[in-house]
């Protein structure tokens, strides 16, 4: 599994093995910290979504909110910082942290954040 994940020529494989991480029981350290560099860094979105969300299915319930708004402080994707946002709201129940808030606002401000993020910012902003 760790071998297709960092497959860099092949998308497919990178999202078959994220698949087959969603079907196992748990996880260990070497795959977690895999499934984050890849929501982080890879060159495909989908596979960043993908991996959002094995990592968010298979982490403890108590360290999901941090891990994600750890990878959202780092992320550059509009459709990732999108889906981001949205997860971490709904895991919290719309309840979202400071430093959450702080970059959200800073989102909205920016002139060059995609509207869409905008539109997902505002609506968590507005729950909150």
């Amino acid at each position: 599994i760790l071998s297709s994940l960092n497959d860099q020529e092949s998308t497919s494989n990178r999202i078959n093995a994220i698949a087959k991480i969603a079907d196992l029981p748990s996880i260990d350290h070497n795959l977690k910290k895999s499934l984050y560099n890849l929501a982080l860094n890879d060159n495909n979105t989908i596979v960043r979504l993908n991996a959002l969300e094995a990592l968010a299915s298979k982490l403890p319930k108590s360290d999901v909110s941090k891990e994600l708004t750890d990878i959202f402080m780092k992320q550059d994707d509009p459709m990732v910082q999108m889906e981001l946002i949205g997860m971490i709201a709904h895991i919290n129940n719309d309840q979202i942290d400071l430093k959450l808030t702080n970059k959200l606002q800073e989102m909205v401000l920016d002139p060059t954040t995609k509207p869409f993020v905008k539109d997902e910012a505002y609506a968590v902003l507005f729950r909150k």
